[in-house]
């Protein structure tokens, strides 16, 4: 299935030492994979460990997400987000993300790709 996986080993931050790098590298995931169905929309999501939350690490993972999207003719992520988690609802909002209430468990957020966020 067509997508694309990002190891967190280049968003290894300056000033921390060996061990605290490899915990990092494994505590941070993002991806997204193509959908055969619908033209142009990728299915997202990322992964940040509590220890890291809240630096701005999601916020990076989503923009690398969206650089890879872009150029492979990606118009739309789409995530689909417990409603409980703010955290994740309110970082897709800084994309500019539309959100759906569902009448399942989850909330769907609609990033757009086509807009610069660098």
């Amino acid at each position: 299935m067509p997508g694309f996986l990002f190891h967190s080993s280049c968003l290894s931050p300056v000033g921390v030492n060996d061990k605290q790098i490899h915990k990092l590298i494994y505590s941070l995931i993002a991806r997204y994979v193509i959908l055969h169905d619908e033209v142009g929309v990728a299915e997202f999501a990322i992964t940040v460990l509590d220890d890291y939350q809240g630096q701005g690490i999601g916020y990076e993972l989503i923009k690398i997400l969206i650089g890879s999207a872009k150029a492979n003719d990606v118009n739309m992520l789409i995530g689909h987000i417990a409603p409980g988690n703010k955290r994740m609802l309110n970082l897709c909002k800084r994309f500019d993300a539309s959100i759906q209430t569902e009448k399942s468990s989850s909330v769907i957020a609609l990033i757009s790709v086509k807009n610069d966020y660098s």
